[in-house]
């Protein structure tokens, strides 16, 4: 797992969940291992089926492994958006925190999206790896931030006198 926060890429703050039609993306879509990881017996009889009609892509995937560092998600090679994706496995409650540490073990800064709207949940928020989640978080939304801060600084200097 990544241990060092400051460490991670920022190309997935952008990132947004697409939508699929749940039967097309099941049906173009397969689990994806790394190689030597292949499935167990077990696994393959209790295998992982996303349940929601959505993905959340992972950029410049690089194929590495993913078991054990997504919670409640697997990674999916998702032939009709032409991408590694990570789908939820699990339903019925806010999944921000599982895909906020997903994209981090992955890698990843969480997406400006999960930043924004990240919830605070009971009994969440004091073990070292939420600490952790957090502080990805945290630097996700300067990220934003400090990017926000230039385009503005660039749009008064560029059209400021027009609207004054």
């Amino acid at each position: 797992m990544i241990d060092n926060i400051l460490n991670l890429k920022y190309s997935a703050l952008n990132i947004t969940p697409v939508t699929i039609d749940y039967d097309l993306l099941v049906r173009r879509s397969e689990i994806y291992y790394p190689e030597g990881e292949e499935p167990s017996e077990e696994e393959v009889e209790n295998q992982y089926e996303m349940i929601f009609n959505f993905v959340w892509p992972i950029p410049d995937y690089d194929g590495r492994s993913w078991r054990g560092k997504t919670p409640c998600m697997a990674v999916y090679d998702v032939k009709i958006i032409n991408s590694f994706a990570l789908a939820l496995m699990g339903g019925g409650m806010d999944f921000s925190w599982e895909i906020a540490e997903s994209y981090i073990n992955l890698g990843y800064y969480p997406p400006y999206e999960i930043a924004t709207n990240f919830p605070r949940m009971a009994g969440r928020g004091e073990s070292e790896n939420d600490k952790r989640i957090l502080m990805g978080i945290r630097c996700s939304l300067e990220a934003v931030y400090a990017r926000s801060k230039n385009y503005l600084e660039r749009f008064d200097d560029s059209f400021w006198k027009f609207i004054k």
